[in-house]
């Protein structure tokens, strides 16, 4: 298994500090569990491909909690952290991540 390097935007970590303490956890494992290298179901883990975009979710109390994440080089950076009740993710959502993700290449 190879390890990853995962690192969070400053604006994804306030993000991610504004979640519950469970759901921060949860979170947490899931990208802990990303960065040692181990696979991650699908309902976890999901490449988001034609968008260059990694999705990792988690459910807690009927909401759907994602953080979205790019690959920089070697390493990973998640850009965003949202709540969503839905299974899409909505386009704004997205063109955010995007945005942020873009700033890491110029």
């Amino acid at each position: 298994m190879r390890r990853r390097i995962i690192e969070f935007d400053f604006r994804a970590k306030r993000e991610f500090n504004k979640l519950d303490l469970e759901v921060r956890h949860k979170l947490n494992k899931i990208i802990g569990t990303y960065a040692r290298g181990e696979n991650l179901t699908r309902d976890k883990f999901k490449e988001l491909v034609s968008l260059g975009l990694f999705e990792f979710r988690v459910k807690h109390d009927n909401k759907i909690y994602r953080a979205l994440a790019g690959k920089v080089g070697s390493t990973y950076i998640i850009v965003l952290v949202f709540n969503k009740k839905s299974q899409k993710i909505p386009i704004r959502y997205l063109r955010t991540a995007m945005k942020r993700l873009n700033q890491y290449y110029d």
